[in-house]
């Protein structure tokens, strides 16, 4: 912040840049019973997000010795073959996550064995998402940072290809190789 010098009787303004320190994931795996086949049971599976972005400098940058943070969801739920998952984060920071990406896991319940490969929530989800005229949705840092909440839809398809879309806008993104078991 400058420095802004107050004068009694008299009026100033100062612009003040503020980041938003968390963001919500809200994810939501349709298709699971294509999935299911490949747990060791069948309960619902572990969904979380894994990342480098433990602690912050006095500049609100993620501190380079920043140990990975497990954000587990504070709520999960299945219904039929969808299974949602919110999950609250720390700053989303996309210098920061170019090298150490932010992943999205699912894993079996019974053994935590990944069901799907990992995904890079920052760089192959969010960076990706289009709006119909083919514009970037979250072009950089500050249109990041004013976006509250992200709706990530993965749609598990027969042929186990995976759809994603981010606040309703399609991911082009490259099919995560999922094996028949």
């Amino acid at each position: 912040m400058k420095h802004v010098e107050i004068v009694e009787g008299e009026q100033r303004i100062a612009d003040v840049a503020m980041i938003k320190d968390t963001s919500t994931l809200h994810f939501k795996v349709t298709g699971w019973d294509s999935l299911n086949s490949r747990a060791g049971d069948t309960r619902e599976p572990l969904i979380y997000v894994a990342g480098h972005n433990e602690r912050y400098s006095f500049d609100n940058s993620i501190d380079s010795y920043a140990r990975e943070v497990c954000y587990e969801s504070y709520h999960q739920s299945e219904e039929g073959n969808v299974v949602s998952a919110d999950i609250r984060v720390m700053h989303l920071d996309i210098d920061r996550f170019k090298n150490q990406p932010i992943w999205l896991h699912i894993q079996d319940a019974a053994t935590g064995t990944d069901i799907i490969p990992d995904i890079d929530i920052i760089n192959n989800v969010i960076l990706k998402a289009k709006d119909a005229q083919g514009r970037l949705l979250w072009p950089d840092q500050e249109s990041i940072d004013r976006t509250n909440e992200f709706w990530i839809d993965l749609s598990v398809l027969a042929n186990l290809d995976i759809s994603i879309t981010v606040n309703g806008f399609e991911v082009i993104y490259a099919d995560p190789n999922i094996d028949r078991p």
